[in-house]
């Protein structure tokens, strides 16, 4: 009560920042191929980034990690982030 009282609020400690991911080589290679998905790329913020990279690295098999590969150098030709459908 004595908290409430003196508008006392708990001071919630920031979360430490996530260090930068590093870009896989065939996800470089195949967004430097075409000159403006290396350019939108460079231009997204590091979560964007970050969100290719992950969505890349997590695939268990070749072919996927290929296959999302060619959709993902497709995407960022476009200026699309990851989660571009979910955007309004």
């Amino acid at each position: 009560m004595k908290l409430n009282e003196a508008d006392a609020r708990p001071v919630r400690a920031k979360a430490a920042p996530k260090d930068a991911l590093e870009t896989p080589a065939d996800l470089a290679v195949a967004s430097g191929c075409v000159v403006a998905a290396g350019r939108h790329f460079d231009a997204f913020s590091p979560s964007a980034r970050r969100d290719y990279v992950e969505w890349n690295v997590e695939a268990k098999r070749d072919e996927t990690r290929a296959s999302r590969i060619v959709i993902a150098a497709e995407w960022i030709a476009e200026g699309k982030t990851r989660q571009w459908k979910y955007k309004r």
